[in-house]
C-alpha cells in the first residue's frame, strides 16, 4: 500500500531501495508502532463495526414505515392485551424492482381476502408496518425476525417471475412456542400467469380480479392454519378452519383435517389438552375428514383411556364416552359403539350408588 502511494504520482523509484528505505524507518519508529499498535487495532475495529451496521440501519429504516422501536412497541402491544399473532402482509415485487402500481403488489387483495374469511379474528392485521417489498427476501425476513423476535408473527411475501408467475411464501415464528422449531417457512406452489395472456400486465381488470382473488384466498387458507395451530398449541382450542372451507374444497378440507389432529398430540405433550379429550377431538377430525380408520383408533383409544382412570362419575366424564360411542357409531364400529354404552351404563349405575352413599 505504501509503496502504491509513492508511486502513483509515476515519478520512478527503485523498487529493492524503496523497501530498505522503508524497513529503515519502522525500525526507527518501531517503539512508536508497538505503543500504537493496540490503539490503532481497536480504531479499525470500530470503523469495521460501523461500516457493517450503516446498510442494516438503512435497510432497516426503509423496511419499516416506523422506526423498528415503534413497530416493535405497537406489534408487542397488540399481541399481548389480544393474545393473537401479528398479520404483516409485505407489497409483492418484480425482482428488485417494486411495483408502481398499487393493485399489482397484490395488499389491498391479500388483506382484503383475510379480512372476508370467517377465521380473520385468529390474527391481527397490522398492514402499513412494512415500507416496501421484502427485494432483500432472506435478509429482510431475517431483519423483521430480529426487530420482532419475541412477538408471534405471520409474514406474508411474495414476487413475480418474468411477469408470467408468482412465488408467495409465508413465514412464521413464536407460534407454537417451540424452541426446536420457532421459524416455519412455507412456500406455496408457483400461480401461473393464465397462458393465453402475454404476462400479468395484458390481463383485463377482470382477469387480474380473478387472478388476485385466487391468490389472496390461498394465502388466506394457509395463514389460517397458522392461526389455528397458535389458538390450539397455546389455549387448547378446538380448530374449526377445515370445517369453514366450501363443500367443494374436499382435498384441502381433508388435508387440513388431518394436520390439526397430528397437532393434538403436541397439545398433549404441553399439557394443555388431556390425552382423552385430544383423542376424542382427534377422532371426530378424522371423520370429518372421511379418515375413519384413523377416527375409530384415536376413539378407541380414548374409551381406553376414559377405563383407565376409573373416574366416570361427573357428568361431564359422561358427556365425553357419549361424544365417543357417537363417534364410533358414525364410524359404524358397531362393537366399539356398543363398548361405549356398556361404558354408560357402569358409570350411571356407580353414579347412583354414590349418590345414596353406598360405594359399589
Amino acid at each position: 500500500m505504501e509503496i502504491y502511494k509513492v508511486q502513483r504520482d509515476n515519478s520512478f523509484y527503485d523498487q529493492q531501495k524503496l523497501l530498505a528505505d522503508l524497513k529503515e524507518e519502522d525500525a526507527r519508529h518501531v517503539g512508536v508502532q508497538a505503543s500504537t499498535e493496540q490503539y490503532r487495532q481497536e480504531e479499525i475495529g470500530v470503523l469495521i463495526k460501523s461500516a457493517l451496521a450503516t446498510p442494516e440501519k438503512i435497510l432497516e429504516k426503509s423496511l419499516f414505515l416506523p422506526s423498528a422501536d415503534k413497530v416493535r412497541s405497537i406489534a408487542g402491544q397488540a399481541a399481548i392485551q389480544r393474545g393473537k399473532p401479528i398479520l404483516l402482509i409485505a407489497p409483492f415485487s418484480e425482482g428488485l424492482t417494486e411495483f408502481k402500481d398499487v393493485d399489482a403488489s397484490f395488499r389491498i387483495s391479500l388483506r382484503r381476502n383475510w379480512l372476508n374469511q370467517p377465521w380473520q379474528s385468529d390474527m391481527i392485521p397490522m398492514d402499513g408496518l412494512l415500507g416496501r417489498p421484502l427485494s432483500g427476501t432472506d435478509l429482510d425476513v431475517s431483519l423483521i425476525r430480529q426487530t420482532l423476535s419475541n412477538i408471534p408473527i405471520v409474514l406474508v411475501y411474495g414476487e413475480m417471475q418474468r411477469n408470467r408467475r408468482i412465488w408467495a411464501s409465508v413465514v412464521a415464528w413464536n407460534i407454537a412456542e417451540s424452541t426446536e422449531q420457532s421459524l416455519v417457512h412455507v412456500t406455496l406452489p408457483p400461480f401461473s400467469i393464465p397462458s393465453a395472456s402475454a404476462g400479468f400486465d395484458s390481463l383485463s381488470p377482470t382477469q387480474r380480479l380473478e387472478f388476485e382473488d385466487a391468490l389472496g384466498r390461498a394465502i388466506a387458507i394457509t395463514v389460517g392454519v397458522f392461526g389455528e395451530w397458535h389458538h390450539l398449541l397455546r389455549y387448547g382450542r378446538t380448530p374449526r378452519l377445515h370445517r369453514l372451507l366450501p363443500v367443494e374444497m374436499k382435498n384441502e378440507r381433508r388435508s387440513i383435517a388431518a394436520g390439526f389432529a397430528a397437532a393434538y398430540d403436541l397439545a398433549v405433550e404441553r399439557g394443555v389438552v388431556h390425552l382423552g379429550d385430544a383423542r376424542i377431538e382427534q377422532a371426530e377430525i378424522y371423520l370429518e375428514a372421511n379418515l375413519v380408520d384413523r377416527s375409530i383408533k384415536a376413539a378407541r383409544e380414548a374409551l381406553e383411556k376414559f377405563k383407565a382412570e376409573n373416574i366416570l362419575i361427573s357428568e361431564e366424564q359422561r358427556v365425553r364416552v357419549r361424544k365417543v360411542a357417537s363417534i364410533l357409531r358414525e364410524a359404524q364400529d358397531i362393537e366399539g359403539h356398543v363398548e361405549a354404552l356398556e361404558l354408560l351404563e357402569i358409570s350411571a349405575k356407580r353414579a347412583v350408588l354414590e349418590a345414596f352413599g353406598w360405594g359399589e
